[in-house]
């Protein structure tokens, strides 16, 4: 019991690090949130390279995540205070947002937003694969690309592409091309994040 006890600072703090970063995020996505209203936020200047230090916080946050519900895993299940929030649904739009960048907008990619989506799934992967082994669950199967179920849909992925390109934003020109790239980077993080957003019952939040 005195060993629990000298572990609640350790997990409140990290609980509340967590918060701060899914508090922030929702001010800046809209709501309901969605990767689109992040994605347009992030151009407000006009230039997406104009956010490094913003990518760099969620890579932070990504990182910290990857440690922390690992080696305390509980913290996984501490709920956000506000109905509507959940570190899965955040960890996916900002994971979502990478992925539309890279794939429909037209621009060169930015290092940082790469290790950032890159620490975010080595992230959410290791959280999945650390609770899949002890729950001896049965691994989810990903899609194969001509799989008439979509997820998200492409008409989702077509309405942001079509919102994104009135805001302003230079889009891949061949759209079709970047609905594939898209589908395949959300591949690499979608399978551990549906897992966890049942595990921890984070709500359903629609992030394209």
């Amino acid at each position: 019991m005195t060993l629990l006890i000298s572990y609640l600072p350790t997990i409140y703090q990290a609980f509340s690090r967590r918060e701060i970063v899914v508090s922030r995020l929702e001010l800046r996505a809209g709501t309901p949130p969605s990767a689109c209203a992040l994605l347009q936020w992030l151009n407000r200047s006009g230039s997406l390279h104009d956010d490094a230090s913003q990518w760099e916080l969620w890579e932070e946050w990504f990182v910290e995540i990857e440690e922390s519900h690992t080696s305390l895993p509980i913290l996984s299940f501490f709920r956000s205070p506000q109905p509507g929030r959940s570190w899965v649904t955040a960890a996916e739009l900002i994971l979502d947002t990478a992925a539309l960048i890279f794939s429909a907008v037209d621009d060169k990619r930015d290092p940082q937003v790469e290790i950032t989506f890159k620490a975010g799934c080595l992230a959410v992967n290791r959280v999945y694969r650390f609770f899949e082994e002890d729950l001896k669950a049965e691994p989810s199967k990903i899609l194969p690309d001509n799989d008439p179920i979509e997820d998200p849909g492409r008409a989702d992925f077509d309405k942001a592409y079509q919102d994104l390109q009135k805001a302003g934003l230079a889009m891949h020109p061949a759209r079709d091309e970047a609905w594939k790239q898209y589908r395949e980077l959300r591949g690499r993080y979608a399978t551990a994040l549906d897992f966890l957003g049942k595990l921890t019952m984070a709500p359903e939040v629609k992030t394209v």
